[in-house]
């Protein structure tokens, strides 16, 4: 299995951060935010606060935002503003995002599709990343064939697709998946299931970054799974979940169980 290093430009540098709108040094009490925020305005920011080389290793350049309204990150359209956001659209700003949050000690929440995240009107006070990640430009590049029956996605990608495409191409064990309405990481997370099936049975492997910026790969063995629970969730140490590979088995009925299942 490749290594998230794999997926890093070869070179690297400390952060070159941009923000939009008005940002303080270090990140701003949204206690006394009020709703809507003001229009933001461009500003360069450097925020590596004298960190070394070796804590702000880079491979991106961060474009930040602020005071964007979680209420537009949720399926419920309810919350605040958070003090920074960013938006993955790669598996190494995943990474880039937990050294930064470390760097700077910055509470971070990595969200996919935001279903049924219910966030407090008073925001976040710290870093938001909407995980949009895929592997490359090229259609469907949030899925790799690693072998026979093998599926390696990032965690943004929507779980619902990836449930279509392998039911389409006869593989069994997510057909559940095409109802889903949320990410690859979201389901493996929560250990999402429907129709007598779940996650869990189908995960070879997740691969994860940590909030000190070390990358992972955890074994099924090592990732302990209940109804609608991972062991992740007691990860306190853990970051996000950067990609998973799935084990799936030949099933040539696999479309016609998704239509009938999505049917009902």
């Amino acid at each position: 299995m490749k290594s998230l290093c794999s997926l890093l430009p070869a070179s690297s540098s400390l952060f070159s951060l941009s923000a939009v709108g008005p940002v303080a040094d270090r990140h701003s009490s949204l206690s006394n935010s009020l709703l809507p925020p003001p229009p933001p305005t461009s500003a360069a920011v450097d925020l590596s606060g004298g960190s070394s080389p070796a804590a702000l290793l880079a491979t991106e350049r961060l474009v930040l935002r602020n005071h964007k309204l979680l209420r537009d990150l949720s399926t419920f359209a309810v919350g605040g503003p958070c003090s920074f956001f960013l938006e993955a659209t790669r598996p190494s700003l995943l990474l880039s995002a937990a050294r930064l949050a470390q760097a700077r000690s910055l509470p971070l929440l990595v969200l996919g599709r935001g279903s049924n995240c219910l966030f407090s009107d008073q925001g976040f006070d710290g870093l938001v990343v909407l995980n949009r990640s895929v592997f490359g430009d090229e259609d469907d590049a949030g899925v790799q064939v690693v072998g026979p029956g093998r599926f390696r996605a990032c965690s943004g990608y929507p779980f619902n697709r990836l449930g279509v495409r392998t039911a389409a191409e006869g593989w069994g064990g997510l057909e559940f998946a095409g109802g889903i309405p949320g990410t690859v990481g979201g389901a493996t997370f929560m250990n999402a299931g429907a129709d007598g099936q779940e996650t869990a049975e189908v995960v070879e492997s997740v691969e994860v970054v940590m909030r000190d910026g070390d990358f992972r790969v955890l074994t099924r063995e090592e990732v302990r799974y209940g109804y609608r629970w991972s062991s992740l969730q007691e990860m306190d140490d853990m970051a996000a979940i950067v990609a998973v590979t799935f084990r799936l088995s030949p099933a040539p009925a696999a479309r016609d169980r998704q239509r009938k299942f999505l049917a009902r």
